[in-house]
């Protein structure tokens, strides 16, 4: 299928897309600490199966900490018929309206 990198500043055009579904690649500990609101957390290390269980309908932008996990799991993926996008540098350079910390109450 297709895979494609795109940048932080990019990534709150499609928070609302009900056709893209954002997943944190990040341990369960990490994702509670701080994570893209609406984000579904699948471990890399525990999930890769779940990752190609996945619908082929969706388009899937991947994240974890720095970015080369999910460059990696995304053309993985694409490999696998998905259309997918990796969020390069994760989400340490992510700066959006979007971003959940442990500290809010918003989750």
């Amino acid at each position: 299928m297709s895979m494609e990198a795109i940048y932080p500043r990019e990534l709150d055009g499609y928070i609302n897309d009900r056709r893209t579904l954002i997943i944190d690649l990040r341990d369960r500990e990490d994702y509670l600490k701080k994570h893209i609101k609406g984000a579904y957390n699948i471990p890399y290390k525990e999930g890769y199966n779940k990752l190609l269980n996945l619908s082929k309908s969706r388009t899937y932008i991947l994240y974890c900490e720095r970015g080369t996990t999910s460059f990696k799991a995304a053309r993985e993926m694409s490999n696998h018929g998905y259309k997918v996008k990796s969020l390069i540098n994760g989400i340490n350079m992510y700066k959006g309206q979007y971003l959940v910390r442990k500290m809010d109450n918003n989750y």
